[in-house]
């Protein structure tokens, strides 16, 4: 075959290999629309120059992202709905912070088994049918937001995985609903609701469940 011949086989063996290499991951425009959003300082390592699953503080499985972990970044902006396209989504992390705007709809996301969004500036949590479909998620953190004033979703009931509920300091309102219990949740076992607008009686539900009645304190 001779040098020449040599050399021309070895590079074409070694061409379709850099060309996989070069593939951007299905979670590229949604990583890159929640990218335009975040200002004025964007996290560690985020170019939309650049494949997602390289960015820092994110981690891909398959070419999917599974963990976002922005959390202490000093961010401001807001988060675009886009996230909700993440499909393989494991552990989203973006605590104390000072992201702002509306709470993206995370409705459906399967696989998603923690959100600590605790820290923050959001303005709205979007109840209705919020947890249909977080048929994984186990942690929820959302304590110290500014939001409106809203109510727990009758959805939470279908998070039946839960073992962390903490939502203090959120301006909820209305009573607490009674599905906090061993039945519907039977590995939950924070629930913090303190200084909030919280009325009527401790659910009847809290008798004998194990969750830490000391934390749903109503604000004094």
């Amino acid at each position: 075959m001779g040098f020449w011949g040599c050399v021309f086989v070895l590079l074409s063996l070694s061409a379709p290999v850099h060309s996989q290499s070069q593939k951007l991951s299905e979670d590229q425009p949604a990583m890159k629309a929640i990218l335009e959003n975040i200002k004025p300082k964007a996290p560690t390592h985020w170019s939309s120059g650049a494949d997602c699953c390289t960015w820092g503080d994110v981690t891909c499985e398959n070419g999917k992202v599974v963990t976002i972990m922005i959390k202490d970044q000093h961010l401001s902006g807001s988060l675009r709905p886009d996230i909700n396209k993440l499909t393989s989504l494991l552990r989203l992390h973006i605590m104390r912070n000072n992201l702002t705007g509306p709470f993206p709809i995370l409705q459906g996301l399967a696989e998603l088994e923690e959100i600590y969004a605790n820290q923050n500036n959001f303005t709205y949590f979007p109840v209705d049918d919020f947890f249909s479909g977080l048929d994984s998620l186990q942690e929820f953190h959302v304590d110290y937001n500014p939001f409106q004033a809203w109510q727990i979703p009758d959805s939470t009931k279908f998070a039946s995985k839960l073992t962390s509920f903490t939502a203090g300091d959120a301006n909820i309102s209305g009573k607490i609903p009674e599905f906090f219990d061993s039945n519907n949740m039977p590995s939950l076992v924070t629930l913090e609701l303190a200084y909030n607008n919280l009325e009527g009686e401790l659910p009847a539900s809290f008798s004998g469940s194990g969750i830490p009645v000391p934390f749903v304190e109503q604000q004094q």
